[in-house]
């Protein structure tokens, strides 16, 4: 008697809305800006960081780096800085990071204090330093509702008031 297996279906790979492809093209470019912000993370001239979809649902951050590895977004993170393996950039890069693919996914906002910290982190800098930087990302990226209109923004923290 021969034993009837069901072959597996076939791994697809994940399919993204219109609309969420228009986010995804959204986040890539918001990399690009904060590469020319100086945000060495994200990317220098022609090398940019940009978030690719995995075959099976979440994202892969992929660094600017020729010989670095895709860095896998739903890793869980290690280490006493909390970072993803693989990823070369602060805790506040790295948050921002996590909060773009989660706009890609559910189109929800990133507060803008988190772009504010992910600037400020570079060199430790005041909000003094890199308010211009932050202004340019904000009104580049308006209309698209990547981030949350800013309020007050305390200089030296990057928090929101």
């Amino acid at each position: 008697m021969q034993a009837v297996t069901a072959q597996p279906a076939p791994l697809t790979a994940i399919t993204l809305t219109e609309r969420q492809q228009y986010r995804l093209d959204t986040a890539n470019l918001i990399f690009k800006s904060l590469a020319a912000a100086g945000l060495h993370t994200f990317g220098r001239k022609e090398r940019l960081a940009r978030l690719e979809p995995k075959r099976l649902g979440g994202f892969y951050l992929l660094m600017p780096t020729a010989d670095a590895r895709p860095v896998d977004l739903s890793t869980s993170v290690r280490g006493q800085a909390r970072l993803l393996p693989g990823f070369s950039g602060t805790y506040a890069e790295q948050r921002l990071v996590r909060s773009l693919a989660t706009y890609v996914i559910e189109g929800r906002s990133v507060p803008a204090a988190m772009l504010a910290q992910a600037l400020m982190a570079e060199s430790n800098q005041y909000f003094d330093r890199v308010e211009s930087n932050f202004n340019q990302v904000i009104a580049k990226f308006r209309f698209s509702r990547a981030f949350t209109k800013p309020t007050e923004i305390n200089r030296k923290t990057g928090e929101m008031a």
